[in-house]
């Protein structure tokens, strides 16, 4: 952590190298091209301690571009006590103190339950998150995390689940309302495409890679896209690595796992998912 009480980190991917500047709480507060000198700002309240973060870590030449003085280890952070909808949130905080409105998530719909996609998405989260609970009351082994922060960007994990049935991350979609059409990988909710199978897909398959690199071993890691509020879902043919379920059906399907790892094994899994530095 800088003496500004902010957290640089060093990134550099696709030929592109920059100095991200977050909060302590894992919020991005906007970066720097290090190769360019273009900054970004998120969140415009921290337009002096983000310089001031930048200064603490990198130099400045001739042609004002910045190269790295020290990179800061963020903090490792236990995120077990996260709620559901944290990320998101957060965003919408974000947003509301940079005077910026939030955009209802239906065009045209206003009102008292004119509600934003986040906020649908915090509604949606949370609603999973209830049945959840009511999986840990009926069997104990199990146990899972809410919204986990991925990599510098604005990523997350809604939730990941361990227990004796596998490792799950699941991604909450709420439709309040709507119909779902489901045939392998085509996802169609009311009369628009989604790509929420491939999604899931990509995100399991990168909570493995992480977690494997954190625990030392080969953890598996299965998609589940878990629907709120749906009036009708209908699945022609379940994708074949991704299971798409509503969340009154997520509780019975957990439970119906055959058991694939051990107490021992779902323990290393929940240590090593718990640190914010697994997730980076």
């Amino acid at each position: 952590m800088t003496e500004s009480g902010l957290v640089v980190v060093k990134w550099s991917n696709w030929g592109k190298h920059r100095l991200y500047v977050n909060t302590v709480a894992e919020q991005r507060v906007g970066w720097l091209d290090l190769d360019t000198g273009e900054r970004s700002l998120d969140l415009p309240q921290f337009a002096s301690v983000f310089e001031a973060a930048l200064e603490e870590v990198a130099d400045i030449d001739e042609r004002g571009s910045y190269s790295p003085r020290r990179t800061v280890t963020p903090p490792v952070l236990d995120l077990a006590d996260r709620r559901p909808g944290e990320h998101l949130e957060a965003q919408i905080a974000a947003t509301i103190e940079a005077g910026r409105e939030l955009k209802p998530a239906v065009p045209g719909f206003e009102g008292k339950r004119a509600y934003s996609s986040w906020e649908l998405g915090v509604l949606g989260e949370r609603a999973v998150a209830d049945e959840l609970d009511r999986l840990v009351d009926l069997d104990p082994r199990w146990a899972f995390l809410n919204s986990i922060p991925v990599g510098t960007h604005k990523s997350d994990i809604d939730h990941l689940v361990v227990g004796p049935g596998g490792v799950f991350s699941i991604n909450a979609k709420h439709h309040h309302g709507g119909t779902v059409w489901v045939g392998e990988d085509a996802f169609k909710v009311i009369h628009a495409w989604q790509h929420y199978v491939r999604d899931s897909r990509s995100e399991a398959a990168r909570a493995s890679s992480l977690l494997c690199a954190a625990a030392g071993a080969d953890i598996a890691v299965a998609g589940l896209v878990v629907l709120v509020g749906v009036a009708k879902l209908t699945v022609a043919a379940q994708p074949l690595d991704v299971q798409v379920l509503e969340a009154s059906e997520l509780v019975d399907f957990l439970i119906s796992r055959p058991t694939t790892i051990d107490r021992d094994a779902a323990a290393v899994v929940l240590s090593s998912a718990r640190l914010s530095c697994t997730w980076r």
